[in-house]
């Protein structure tokens, strides 16, 4: 581990306090600002505690996984990763596509794929020595999916699943969801370790399913037309799996009525996973998790807009987001959403493991405890960049939801009135709507078709030319998460202005649900809900100014109730901004 080497003193620090934590047996929270070396810390300190034994590592996205694969080569350790079938797979169909009566081959699980060159019955010691030892070394020089793309154009085959499954003392997962149910996966783990953490009580919420009426009615219109030709047709083992067929075919046909609005209990679905398409395994899954929990699962009518595809409530009469017309009576657009309003759903099964929580932004204990279920950890934060940052609250600006509107023009002279002369500034709105206040002035505003893309080359360009840069986004968008406005290495965001705390909206059907759900089962206010989830949004924006030892920055409160939050978010020190 030549890299703890280069280590500064407080990653060290970090390090034990980190291993001494887990060696207790207590789980470890570990809150420490993007760029202080946060990864290296979190790796550094569960392989000490494994002591050889399996890391495992959950992230959101593959932009978050990447650096967990430099740090591994930093530490001259072993990796290998799931980074999604989808992204890699060139054999399996999509699932939109429609099944080929005429070539029906069952889309098999990775390891049984005709096209894996490494079957389950290979001896991966074998294997690691022998004819893959110097492709191994290439995967861990290059990365799982880049090793998995260049040896598809030199082999006939599919090598992802020997990246996935290779014997490694770490291994790294794309999929943070995938943690929700690592029992069934049945993972062999010392420890687990889960980036991006503030995002866990989100992340139950990625277990909401869609029943879509014009969907089953297609993928049932398929499997008639299987069974239609396994009846007639030659294949004997198509013939073999007709009673198979016909339990997937009443089980899609009684969930078509509940995606319909006809019926509001779901149905017992087969007892088997049908191993043949990936959708109908996903349909099973999830219809089992909400008869198994039923309390936790508030299901939402929904209309699905037949022209951009966007979700509208069933009281829409025109879709939300393209005013594209929807006709009620239309049972094809209609649907049925499953979301578990319980934020503790799953997540409180980590308490019989040890684990890592990190982020630049975690929840406070107390959330951590009373609305995620979590016990038995302990908390690390260091922020060691804390004296880079300048902060400034202006005390007379109030932007509370009665009193926008009517401050909207003063908001707009004073937010334009801070915009830095030099590199970024990123203003931090409290929704789309007031993103559209700043539209003119601005040289990317933010919407639901932004990209991180198009956004990071605006800001090249224009820094390229040494012209200063407004951007204006909306708390919990998508530019402030995870993105990096970065010119030759460096951060370029010089100003943070926060217009209006961000809390969340209270007339969203899915928070209001959450909230009473907690308020019934733990006594917990929505007041509370509401600061916990303004203070890990405003952490969001700040982080963007500050990724590395070398950065500084200046933020602004531009609304007096932000004073309120400054105990949660540490800070003890700002200057009254004069206008």
């Amino acid at each position: 581990m030549s890299a703890l080497k280069t280590l500064r003193p407080y990653q060290k620090h970090a390090i034990k306090t980190i291993v001494s934590a887990l060696n207790s047996q207590k789980n470890v929270v570990l809150s420490m600002p993007t760029g202080s070396g946060k990864t290296i810390v979190a790796l550094s300190a569960a392989l000490e505690h494994a002591k050889g034994a399996r890391v495992s590592v959950f992230t959101r996205t593959l932009a978050e996984y990447l650096p967990w694969e430099r740090e591994c080569r930093a530490l001259r350790v072993d990796f290998s990763g799931h980074v999604g079938r989808d992204r890699v797979c060139k054999f399996a169909p999509t699932t939109d596509e429609k099944i080929r009566i005429d070539s029906f081959k069952p889309q098999q699980k990775c390891k049984e794929c005709e096209h894996n060159l490494f079957k389950v019955e290979d001896d991966w010691g074998a294997l690691l020595k022998g004819r893959l030892k110097e492709e191994f070394q290439e995967m861990q020089r290059l990365g799982v999916e880049s090793w998995v793309l260049k040896w598809k154009e030199k082999q006939k085959g599919c090598g992802y699943p020997f990246a996935r499954d290779a014997p490694t003392t770490v291994k790294l997962y794309t999929h943070l969801t995938y943690f929700l149910l690592w029992k069934y996966v049945g993972l062999d783990t010392q420890i687990f370790i889960f980036d991006e953490a503030h995002n866990l009580a989100s992340v139950t919420r990625k277990l909401s399913f869609k029943l879509s009426t014009s969907t089953l009615t297609n993928i049932i219109t398929q499997y008639e037309e299987l069974r239609r030709f396994g009846e007639f047709g030659s294949t004997q083992k198509l013939r073999k799996r007709l009673e198979e067929i016909e339990r997937v075919l009443d089980f899609l046909t009684k969930l078509l009525e509940v995606a319909r609005w006809k019926k509001d209990e779901l149905p017992q679905p087969p007892f088997e996973f049908f191993e043949g398409d990936e959708r109908v395994q996903r349909l099973i899954s999830h219809t089992r998790l909400v008869l198994d929990k039923p309390d936790v699962w508030k299901a939402h009518k929904k209309l699905v807009c037949p022209k951009c595809r966007h979700e509208n409530s069933e009281r829409s009469s025109r879709c939300e987001n393209c005013g594209e017309k929807l006709e009620k009576e239309n049972e094809q657009i209609r649907a049925v959403k499953f979301i578990p309003v319980d934020p503790s759903y799953l997540v409180r099964s980590l308490n019989a493991d040890r684990w890592i929580l990190l982020s630049g932004s975690m929840p406070s204990s107390w959330y951590l405890s009373n609305v995620l279920g979590l016990s038995n950890f302990e908390v690390v934060e260091i922020n060691p960049f804390e004296k880079n940052v300048k902060y400034f609250l202006d005390t007379k600006l109030d932007m509370s939801y009665e009193k926008r509107e009517s401050v909207r023009d003063e908001a707009i002279r004073r937010a334009l009135s801070l915009v830095a002369n030099h590199g970024v500034t990123l203003l931090v709105t409290q929704n789309y709507e007031e993103v559209e206040w700043f539209k003119g002035a601005s040289n990317v505003c933010e919407s639901q078709r932004t990209t991180i893309a198009q956004v990071l080359e605006v800001v090249n360009q224009r820094c390229e030319r040494g012209e200063p840069t407004l951007i204006t986004a909306v708390a919990r968008g998508k530019l402030i998460e995870g993105v990096e406005f970065k010119h030759k290495g460096k951060s370029v965001v010089s100003r943070v202005l926060l217009l209006g705390v961000p809390y969340p909206n209270v007339k969203d059907e899915e928070f209001k649900e959450m909230a009473q759900y907690l308020k019934q089962k733990r006594g917990i206010s929505t007041w509370e809900l509401m600061l916990e989830d303004a203070v890990i949004a405003t952490k969001q924006a700040i982080g963007r100014a500050i990724r590395g030892p070398e950065d500084s920055a200046q933020v602004f409160f531009l609304d007096k109730r932000f004073k309120r939050l400054f105990g949660r978010l540490g800070i003890n020190r700002y200057e009254v901004l004069t206008l």
